[in-house]
C-alpha cells in the first residue's frame, strides 16, 4: 500500500488541520452538554475520509513499458544515385534494401518520434518529426534519386542542428541515429568527421549496402522511350569510347569510420534479414536517462466513496429537515401571534 496524494502533503495539512481542529473543539463542547454530539462526530468522520481520499491511498497496479515514446529516432538516408546499384540480394537495387530496413527499424520502435534526413551532395529533411510510420513510408517510397555527386558527410550539419534542438528542448529523451548508405564518396571534397554528433547520440547503428565487386546502375531513362543506354556511363573513363558502364562499390572503411566517430556499430546489409538482430543490440533502457516504465496504481478511494456519499446524504437530509422544522415553527408562531 502506498500514497499518491492529489496535492502536496503540506497543502493537505494546511487545508484540513484547522477544519479537523474546529470539529474536535465543537465535539468537546457539545459532548459536555450532550447536544447533537453524533452529528458532529459524523461530520468529523466525513472530513477524515476526505483527507484519506486526498492522500490517494493506493496499491501497486500494472507496469506499462513506455520507453519508445521517449525516443527521438533519426534516419540518415543516402539518396545518391549509387543507391540504384544492382548488387543487393541477388541483383536488386540497394535502395530496396535501404527502404526495407528503415521501415523495419521504425516498426520495431513504434511510439518513437521519427526524423528523416535525405542526402546526396546536400541534405534535406522532407518530413516533419512524426510518430506516423505510414507517413514515413510514403516519403521513402516517393524519394527521387538524383544523378548527382555523393558526399557521405553531407547530413552532418543538418543532423547536428536537429539533435541540438531536440536536446535543448527535451534533454531527458533518448536520441538514436541510423545511417543508411554505401560509404562511397564521389564528390571531389574531403569527408568530414561525424564526431561532433557523438555528444547528442545515445545509440543507433551504421548500415552499409553494396558489395566489393560493385553493381551497375540503370540509366534514369531506362525502360522509357528516352532510353539511350541501359546503364549510366563512367564519366571518369574519358579515354575510353564508348564509355564503360559505371560501377558503384561499397566503401566499408568509410562506414566503419563513421561508426567509430559516433560510437555506433557497423552492420553490412546484403539481404532483408530480420532487423531485430540489430535493434536488439540497442538497449533502450540504457538509451533513455529516466525509467522506461510507467508504474500505475489502483486507488482505494472507491472503497471510501460509498461511506462519504452516505454521510453527505445524511447531512443534506438533516439540513433539509431542520429547514422544514424551522419553517413549521415560524408558521405556528405566526398563527399564535394572530390569535
Amino acid at each position: 500500500m502506498t500514497l499518491q496524494p492529489i496535492m502536496p502533503l503540506w497543502a493537505i495539512a494546511a487545508v484540513f488541520t484547522p477544519i479537523v481542529g474546529l470539529l474536535v473543539y465543537l465535539i468537546i463542547i457539545v459532548y459536555r452538554h450532550d447536544r447533537r454530539k453524533w452529528t458532529w462526530l459524523r461530520r468529523l468522520f466525513l472530513v477524515v475520509l476526505t483527507v484519506i481520499s486526498t492522500l490517494g491511498v493506493s496499491v501497486p497496479g500494472k507496469t506499462y513499458a513506455t520507453g519508445n515514446s521517449l525516443l527521438d529516432v533519426y534516419f540518415l538516408f543516402d539518396q545518391s544515385y549509387s543507391a540504384k546499384a544492382l548488387d543487393y540480394d541477388g541483383g536488386k537495387e540497394r535502395l530496396e534494401g535501404m527502404r526495407h530496413d528503415v521501415k523495419a527499424v521504425a516498426n520495431s520502435l513504434v511510439g518513437a518520434d521519427f526524423n528523416l534526413i535525405l542526402f546526396d551532395s546536400v541534405a534535406s529533411a522532407p518530413l516533419p518529426k512524426t510518430s506516423d510510420i505510414s507517413a514515413l513510408e510514403t516519403v521513402l517510397n516517393t524519394t527521387v534519386i538524383r544523378q548527382t555527386e555523393s558526399t557521405i558527410s553531407a547530413p552532418i550539419q543538418l543532423t547536428e542542428q536537429m539533435l541540438r534542438r531536440d536536446y535543448e528542448k527535451k534533454p531527458h529523451r533518448g536520441r538514436i541515429v541510423f545511417y543508411f548508405g554505401d560509404g562511397e564518396q564521389t564528390a571531389d571534397k574531403p569527408v568530414e568527421s561525424f564526431e561532433r554528433l557523438k555528444p547528442f547520440i545515445s545509440g543507433g547503428a551504421i548500415l552499409g549496402y553494396g558489395t566489393e565487386s560493385g553493381g551497375k546502375m540503370h540509366d534514369k531513362y531506362w525502360g522509357t522511350k528516352l532510353q539511350i543506354r541501359e546503364f549510366i556511363p563512367d564519366n571518369t573513363a574519358k579515354d575510353s569510347f564508348p564509355l564503360p558502364d559505371a560501377i558503384s562499390k561499397i566503401n566499408e572503411t568509410n562506414l566503419r569510420n563513421i561508426g567509430k566517430q559516433v560510437g555506433l556499430q557497423y552492420f553490412h546489409r546484403t539481404k532483408p534479414d530480420k532487423i531485430s538482430d540489430i535493434t536488439k543490440k540497442i538497449e533502450i533502457t540504457k538509451v533513455i536517462e529516466r525509467s522506461t516504465d510507467s508504474d500505475y496504481y489502483d486507488s482505494l478511494t472507491w472503497l471510501i466513496a460509498p461511506f462519504m456519499i452516505v454521510l453527505s446524504a445524511i447531512d443534506v437530509w438533516t439540513f433539509y429537515t431542520s429547514g422544514v422544522n424551522v419553517k413549521k415553527l415560524r408558521e405556528v408562531n405566526d398563527e399564535e401571534s394572530t390569535i
